[in-house]
């Protein structure tokens, strides 16, 4: 590969993940935003835990007779994910509009950083 043809990769390679890194927290904070406006906090179940793989909290929450579930670290008003075992009680939000939207933590009351 000739030096011009690694420097227009490189470059090429680094547009594309700032474009992707950009995306990504767009994305983020519009989430956010919806649930700081839209967010309802319950209590949820958790199911399962990752310790090897990013310290992963996956749960189970119920609204209406319906079942919800997610997964993400453990956010806000929740203990350390080292304190948790399948089947304790941790605090999730979610869209009022939307429940299948949820993350882990109370959010409604979150500044925007």
């Amino acid at each position: 590969m000739s030096l011009s043809r690694l420097t227009v990769f490189v470059l090429l390679a680094a547009l594309l993940g700032g474009l992707f890194f950009v995306t990504e927290h767009r994305q983020q904070e519009e989430l956010s935003d919806r649930l700081r406006g839209d967010g309802a906090t319950t209590l949820a179940r958790v199911t399962r835990m990752t310790p090897r793989d990013h310290n992963y909290v996956y749960y189970e929450f119920q609204l209406g007779g319906r079942s919800y579930t997610g997964w993400g670290n453990v956010g806000e008003g929740n203990p350390p994910a080292e304190k948790l075992r399948p089947g304790d009680s941790i605090v999730v939000t979610y869209l009022r509009s939307d429940p299948t939207v949820s993350v882990l933590g109370d959010w409604r009351g979150l500044e925007r950083r």
